[in-house]
């Protein structure tokens, strides 16, 4: 599906969710990431956990702790930038 922008005088965008809650689809992301970084089902759901418990805190610190703490793989620069 393709938007046509220019019919539209204005565009906002919403990173932070106080227009539109956009909570479930971070969260949504956060658990598909951890699946593709190679965790199960409960293993993602920590890194959600983990996320919601701490919302104020960067996700590169989130991931950071999801490899060392869940997965005990030593984070890369690449893994955690990529992510």
């Amino acid at each position: 599906m393709r938007i046509e922008l220019k019919k539209y005088k204005t565009i906002v965008f919403d990173c932070d969710g106080v227009i539109l809650d956009s909570n479930i689809t971070k969260i949504d992301s956060y658990f598909r990431t951890a699946k593709k970084l190679g965790g199960t089902d409960t293993q993602a759901q920590a890194l959600v956990d983990h996320h919601v418990q701490f919302g104020g805190i960067s996700r590169y610190s989130k991931f950071v702790w999801y490899l060392e703490a869940v997965l005990e793989q030593e984070p890369t620069k690449e893994a955690v930038q990529e992510y």
